[in-house]
């Protein structure tokens, strides 16, 4: 893969061949910056989890419930996004693609290995014009031209003979000799995969009007349909179409509906304060873009958005189109929430609901401020999550992770980051208060089985103290700090 100010994009393949079904085969694997993995193609997971270069995550998969006698695939799509790498993924420099067999035997399927890779150049970042802070923070969106993507590539039929052969970069800028680190020091993946669970849209909505799919659009005629989650959701959208070569598709991402007005910076668009009335507003928000290729096609974006309302825009051209069908799988990080609630105040039961929604939408690889617009895991924002998935589910595990990365964060002057992980580097220094907080929090809830990382956090907790130590005022009080002076 090339290095790039943008977008990266290669898909590799590892064919290989087995007599028999072994009881397991595991591989270790990871990348720089994400990937999707598949096996004779099976979807079979994501990655790497959001970490630092210090503790690069890697995830462990055992193939054998996926293979069969015979000839198998496996595959993979590899992402390096460069500059418009989202603020909460901490990458290299160096794009590439990593597995390791972990049977002392076997090393069929170790990169370079037989790896096959071609160079995707049909994907590219959007131009869209900003929205909102999203762009800042998320990076830009997908334009697609899906006629230029090879078909199938994931599955054993596929012919890859013309794919260039994968080769080793050799160690990433740093050698391990003479007491130099390795650009990314890899650790084990401890929490489980996000989960991904199908669901349908509530209603197909055409010209504001209730309507069904399939969609059809005839030739030289353009026009758009609405599809309703009936609530905000962090899924996957996966959408149909039939026909249609060439034609330019947007798939907008809404939060919920709003209304365009003339303010003083001109025309822009304001939320409603009712987030669904169909009759007066519309949706708007960041989008992805598709060029059709005709025939049946199937759209699924790389990255979970976040949506209530999806507007499928698709203009005129020579062929007709059908929007054929679109469900959507519900991602996020895997939690039984077995607690229950009731008040005899039926408003007081819905806010009990609500709340419970949000704080699954604000949980997928750490805990995040928001899911639409930064994803983004700050301290405080997380102790409250944290807690709340402490009463509602005994569970500690998101906890720990974001401890860790908060832990991991500790600057030079003696502060945690004020959100991990993060480039650049973020610093509130009260939300370093919190986290002693919130390490508290969860040796309360966890006893002896959580004493190893609160011990591991105490140096950080000195180093807090002695900072805002040095900052006291003669009077007692705290005097100026650095960074951002946020209370929340």
């Amino acid at each position: 893969m090339a290095l790039g100010q943008g977008y990266e994009v290669a898909l590799f393949r590892a064919e290989f061949e087995i007599t028999a079904v072994p009881a397991s085969r595991r591989i270790a694997v990871t990348a720089d910056n994400r990937y999707v993995l598949w096996i004779n193609g099976q979807r079979l997971g994501r990655g790497p989890l959001r970490g630092t270069l210090e503790a690069y995550q890697v995830e462990i998969y055992d193939l054998a419930p996926y293979l069969q006698p015979g000839r198998n695939v496996l595959a993979t799509e590899v992402r390096w996004m460069g500059q418009n790498t989202p603020t909460a993924e901490v990458h290299s420099g160096w794009p590439g693609w990593w597995v390791q067999e972990l049977d002392l035997h076997l090393s069929e399927l170790d990169t370079p290995g037989n790896w096959k890779v071609h160079v995707d150049e049909a994907v590219r970042p959007s131009d869209a014009e900003p929205f909102s802070n999203v762009h800042a923070f998320l990076g830009r969106l997908d334009h697609v031209e899906a006629a230029r993507r090879p078909s199938n590539w994931q599955t054993l039929p596929f012919d890859s003979s013309t794919w260039l052969e994968a080769v080793a970069c050799g160690p990433s800028v740093y050698s391990p000799g003479w007491g130099l680190a390795p650009e990314r020091q890899l650790a084990s993946r401890r929490l489980p995969a996000l989960e991904e669970i199908d669901r349908d849209f509530v209603q197909v909505l055409d010209q504001r009007q209730p309507s069904t799919l399939p969609w059809t659009l005839p030739s030289k005629t353009g026009g758009e349909v609405w599809l309703d989650v009936g609530a905000l959701t962090t899924s996957y959208p996966e959408l149909s179409f039939q026909g249609g070569a060439g034609l330019e598709v947007r798939v907008t991402y809404a939060e919920g509906l709003g209304r365009w007005t003339n303010g003083a910076n001109g025309r822009e668009w304001i939320k409603a304060g009712t987030r669904a009335d169909l009759q007066r507003d519309d949706p708007h928000g960041v989008y992805d873009e598709l060029i059709l290729p005709g025939g049946d096609f199937t759209f699924e974006p790389f990255h979970w958005r976040t949506f209530w309302f999806l507007k499928i825009e698709i203009s005129a051209g020579s062929e007709p189109v059908t929007l054929a069908g679109a469900h959507h799988r519900f991602t996020g990080f895997p939690c039984d929430f077995s607690s229950t609630f009731s008040c005899a105040e039926p408003e007081i039961e819905r806010w009990s609901e609500i709340s419970l929604r949000t704080l699954r939408l604000c949980a997928h690889e750490t805990y995040e401020d928001c899911p639409y617009y930064e994803q983004l895991n700050y301290v405080v924002d997380s102790r409250l999550q944290a807690l709340c998935a402490h009463y509602l589910a005994n569970d500690t595990r998101l906890t720990a992770r974001c401890l860790e990365l908060f832990r991991d964060s500790l600057g030079p002057e003696g502060l945690t980051g004020g959100r991990a992980p993060s480039h650049p580097r973020h610093l509130i220094p009260p939300f370093s208060l919190h986290w002693i907080a919130m390490v508290h929090d969860y040796w309360m809830w966890t006893g002896k089985s959580g004493c190893a990382l609160v011990h591991s956090c105490l140096p950080g907790i000195d180093s807090v103290l002695v900072y805002f130590r040095g900052h006291l005022t003669d009077h007692g009080f705290v005097g100026p700090t650095d960074g951002w002076a946020w209370v929340d």
